[in-house]
């Protein structure tokens, strides 16, 4: 054939075929993904499949998770409740904020207040996001956080766009929810690789999202997008529902527990040091009794000097005067 080549029998020119073959739909399970993320290898041992490699480097970032006590400062599986990080003084914010997006009375509330809660909500974590931003940029609130704002702001944009909605609100959306979806993927497989020592930069998101109980259809989600291979809308707002009832049980709620035990602490301490504060000024009214019944005592004293200097009676009675005198003295 000139010009050209002729392909070798028995392979497809259809590139669809292989990513069918993995499988890309969350129904058909994870176990065909696979790591799609993982770091290329400068040279590969031609002896061991590339099945059999992988296989080995998850039993070994399984061992070593095992081995490796799971920190309690991200609030992964395993941990009490992520640190509490300060956003105001009082925490009045945060706890409003929390109350604006994940009202007490559950989805049924969705309405007009609802809305312009959830729109107060985002003014203010974006104001959150901004104001901790340092000189390169970098945002230090932390990724539960962001990824939930992310996340909202996809949902509200959905509830806007349903009403009206056609193929133009319909491709709004779903990059909407893709973009959401990746970037909360990034940010909370990504800090993972900060604080744990046995991650590297080669471990895939879906090694990551394992061993911290994030879920893996996010992950599954992100790499099919990263691939070309964008789902439908409906699965989109399925993930992302999904991901964000994960950030609340495991961000909010346990930081709502954080917050309202350091309210409790912040109490105590206050009433203890009005205990203190008043005990010192009835100490310190009790002083100022007994320098009033000194000075009583002394002049009554004087007076008896003075009545009659000579006699004994007196006399008894101004000693009996100056022995007060030093004994009121003695318990200052």
């Amino acid at each position: 054939m000139r010009g050209g080549f002729a392909p070798r029998h028995g392979a497809t020119l259809n590139p669809n075929l292989n990513r069918r073959k993995l499988g890309t739909r969350i129904k058909q399970g994870l176990n065909d993904l696979h790591d799609l993320d993982a770091v290329k290898r400068a040279t590969v041992d031609g002896k061991k499949s590339v099945k059999r490699q992988r296989e080995e480097e998850l039993a070994t970032s399984t061992s070593a998770a095992a081995a490796t006590p799971v920190e309690t400062h991200l609030g992964l599986v395993g941990s009490v409740t992520p640190p509490t990080t300060v956003f105001a003084d009082d925490w009045a914010d945060w706890s409003s904020v929390k109350q604006q997006l994940f009202p007490s009375g559950g989805p049924q509330q969705k309405n007009v207040e609802f809305e312009s809660g959830v729109h107060d909500a985002l003014q203010t974590m974006n104001v959150w996001l901004q104001r901790s931003r340092n000189g390169a940029g970098r945002a230090t609130i932390p990724a539960y956080v962001e990824a939930t704002m992310l996340l909202v702001k996809s949902q509200q944009l959905d509830r806007q766009k349903t009403s009206a909605l056609d193929t133009t609100c319909a491709d709004v959306l779903r990059a909407s929810y893709s973009h959401s979806i990746s970037r909360a993927v990034h940010l909370m497989t990504g800090s993972l690789v900060k604080s744990r020592s046995f991650m590297n930069e080669s471990t895939t998101y879906r090694q990551r999202a394992q061993s911290s109980g994030f879920p893996e259809e996010a992950v599954e989600v992100r790499q099919r997008i990263a691939h070309g291979s964008e789902p439908v809308l409906s699965e989109l707002r399925w993930v992302a529902a999904m991901t964000l009832q994960h950030l609340f049980h495991v961000y909010w709620v346990a930081q709502a527990a954080q917050v309202q035990d350091l309210n409790y602490q912040r109490r105590q301490g206050a009433e203890k040091a009005e205990g203190r504060r008043q005990r010192k000024e009835k100490a310190a009214a009790g002083k100022s009794v007994s320098l009033n019944e000194m000075e009583s005592l002394l002049a009554a004293a004087d007076a008896a000097v003075e009545a009659s200097s000579s006699d004994d009676e007196a006399g008894g009675q101004l000693f009996f005067g100056c022995c007060t005198i030093a004994t009121l003295q003695k318990q200052q």
